[in-house]
């Protein structure tokens, strides 16, 4: 299996499964915290990091709630053959287009 699919879910996995996956992922020494939301497609659609999950059950959200109703969508993605340099040059400009005025919450960068 590869790794990475240990940081991968659907839209309908619950906030329970995808904390295991959390800890599954740091037991692997993978990224832990995030979790990428793949369609049918195995595209990546969203995302789902700590602070996701702990925004949706201070909104009274329970465990079975669904990654559908609180990932992060449009997530930024760029394409592989990009260099670190390149990648690091783009961000503001995303950042940007999804009307967002600081790079503070981005604190993990995964190359799918």
């Amino acid at each position: 299996m590869n790794n990475l699919n240990a940081l991968c879910c659907s839209p309908a996995t619950s906030i329970l499964n995808i904390l295991n996956m959390f800890e599954e992922a740091k037991r692997l020494s993978l990224p832990s915290g995030i979790a990428l939301v793949l369609d049918s497609q195995q595209r990546v659609i969203g995302t789902v990091t700590e602070g996701d999950i702990r925004r949706a059950l201070l909104q009274s959200k329970s465990l079975d709630t669904q990654a559908e109703f609180f990932m992060q969508q449009n997530p930024i993605l760029f394409d592989a053959g990009l260099s670190l340099t390149e990648i690091l040059e783009k961000i503001p400009l995303e950042l940007s287009k999804r009307n967002r005025n600081s790079n503070k919450y981005l604190s993990k960068i995964i190359l799918v």
